[in-house]
């Protein structure tokens, strides 16, 4: 598993003359060059031409960020800190460090792994960094057209705001949010969805961006008010579009969007079952 994604991520960055930011769930990782190693753990389609094999230093196993540079080289490999009930109920994941989370060089990169950039005290410890740019990706295993929960009346999207929009209010040195999400249904049961972001700290040079478009679907701009220090730079579009310019309440466009989410769902049997977008946002930005 390991060898299948170091190479194939670290291809992709010589490729693209890109730095690569990829997340999976493993173990610390050592390599062995023992024969009897080799035999045993092996790849067929390798031998008899394989000279090492990847082997797990520990039982423990993280959800971890890795980093490649734009020369093919790993960089740098950031745990998740605030592991949510099913990665340690069900998956059995072992949470990172706190102070193993590092600022990456060379351009003061920080990764806070979905639920971490929520949390105080990763923002907190990656901007006493001077972190610059923070990376969220980021796997909602929730409806995003929805409530966050069936006791619960708070829309998903506008909860998700507190996260990589209000993250520079709780923060003086982070300059912008890159938040990938995933979106599809995994596997036959489990949503993964959400819109993907690039946000800017807003500053006096700054012209503010006051546009509807450039909110998650199902909110207007007095949801995101109280949030001063942002704007969005790039926002993925998400699989259906908020009817904000229909005469109607928001209510009635949150059901709307939710109507067609419940189509989107695993075995909902509708010509539409799975139809998310895969997308690609970016930016130009000056450092």
């Amino acid at each position: 598993m390991w060898r299948a994604f170091n190479e194939t991520f670290s291809s992709l960055a010589q490729l693209l003359n890109a730095t690569i930011v990829s997340g999976t769930f493993g173990p610390r990782i050592i390599k062995s060059t023992d024969p009897e190693d080799i035999q045993f753990y092996g790849d067929p389609d390798l031998y008899p031409n394989q000279t090492e094999v990847y082997l797990p230093l520990t039982k423990d196993i993280y959800n971890t960020v890795h980093v490649y540079a734009p020369n093919g080289s790993l960089i740098a490999s950031r745990d998740k800190y605030h592991l949510t009930s099913e990665e340690t109920e069900l998956l059995q994941l072992t949470p990172g460090k706190l102070e193993e989370n590092r600022v990456i060089e060379p351009n003061n990169l920080c990764i806070a792994i979905c639920l971490d950039a929520f949390f105080l005290d990763i923002l907190s410890y990656l901007d006493s960094q001077n972190c610059t740019i923070l990376i969220q990706p980021s796997y909602n295993v929730a409806m995003w057209a929805s409530n966050i929960s069936s006791e619960s009346s708070v829309w998903q999207p506008l909860d998700w705001t507190t996260g990589p929009l209000a993250l520079f209010e709780k923060t003086r040195n982070i300059q912008f949010s890159i938040n990938p999400m995933v979106t599809g249904n995994l596997f036959s049961d489990m949503i993964v969805d959400g819109q993907s972001t690039i946000n800017q700290r807003l500053s006096s040079r700054i012209r503010p961006l006051k546009r509807q478009d450039y909110l998650y679907i199902g909110l207007d701009l007095d949801d995101v008010q109280d949030i001063s220090e942002f704007q969005t730079l790039a926002l993925a579009q998400w699989a259906q579009d908020d009817p904000r310019e229909a005469n109607l309440t928001k209510q009635e466009r949150q059901e709307l969007l939710h109507q067609y989410a419940l189509e989107l769902a695993p075995n909902s049997k509708s010509k539409y079952e799975n139809q998310y977008v895969d997308t690609i946002i970016w930016i130009d930005v000056t450092l």
